[in-house]
């Protein structure tokens, strides 16, 4: 069993169920994915397709509020006639004086309350707006929107961008983009996601000019005196610089790093030993 405990205050989370607010998805999502068989929407590199497809083909509806003290509220307001507390009906608006004006619609009555609700939307369906939102829609954005490419790590292909396609094409008509280049994701050497809570993020200028490892440990230690990891992640994060680089890391220059990048394909998995040979194999040559 395990007993889920909050990062921040160490008190045991309880679960609890509350009502959500969902939005459907099956009909944009056939149209993401017909996108990409017609080629309207080109992906890059060719092999994601499957993935597209594998997520799309099978998506449920998207929970899309969060119980969250920051982020976009959710634009819903409860409306309920004045002492009558039964008579509740929910309203989609941008403001509150609008949410009062169509409450007073929908109920018939000119004495209504309205509250809105103190959810936030998922951090991925703000974000899913920022092709056209950040030009200010739904006011025109030709000239802007769409975009002609994308580029983005192949890790947030569902959780990004098949929900700017979906939610781009819905609102504008239009896809967001014409073509997705899609990176790879650096690793460290066991394939684990460089991560600053592990201590397993390794700086570019670290390997070129070679680093101590007091002074990767500082580094650790300052992002805790910034506020990005908590003591505990700074803790693991310290712990883990010292398995992995007891002696720091060596000098090993740019022509070594650039070789051993290019060695790799689309999940690049940094070993310092194998930087560390073709630093040794230049010197020879």
């Amino acid at each position: 069993m395990v007993v889920p405990i909050c990062s921040r205050s160490k008190d045991v989370i309880e679960y609890m169920v509350k009502p959500q607010w969902f939005v459907r998805c099956s009909e944009m999502a056939s149209e993401a994915v017909e996108s990409v068989r017609t080629g309207r929407l080109r992906l890059e590199p060719k092999q994601f397709e499957r993935v597209w497809f594998d997520w799309l083909e099978n998506i449920r509806d998207w929970c899309v509020s969060r119980q969250l003290w920051w982020g976009h509220r959710i634009p819903a307001y409860s409306c309920r006639v004045r002492n009558s507390p039964e008579t509740v009906s929910w309203i989609a608006a941008e403001n509150a004086s609008e949410a009062l004006r169509k409450g007073s619609i929908a109920l018939s009555s000119d004495d209504v309350e309205i509250e809105q609700d103190e959810d936030v939307l998922d951090t991925w369906f703000s974000s899913a707006l920022l092709p056209f939102s950040s030009f200010g829609w739904p006011r025109e954005v030709d000239g802007h929107y769409p975009l002609n490419i994308m580029e983005t790590g192949h890790d947030i292909l569902f959780f990004w961008v098949a929900r700017m396609v979906m939610l781009g094409t819905r609102l504008t008509g239009r896809l967001p983009f014409d073509k997705v280049l899609l990176h790879g994701i650096i690793c460290d050497a066991q394939g684990r996601k460089m991560s600053k809570s592990l201590g397993n993020v390794v700086q570019p200028e670290d390997i070129i000019h070679g680093s101590t490892l007091e002074n990767l440990e500082a580094g650790s230690k300052a992002n805790h005196d910034a506020g990005i990891l908590s003591f505990d992640e700074m803790t693991r994060a310290v712990q883990g610089q010292k398995k992995m680089f007891p002696s720091g890391i060596p000098e090993c220059g740019t022509d070594a790093l650039r070789f051993t990048l290019c060695s790799h394909n689309v999940k690049i998995c940094t070993d310092i030993s194998q930087i560390e040979r073709e630093y040794d194999l230049a010197t020879v040559a």
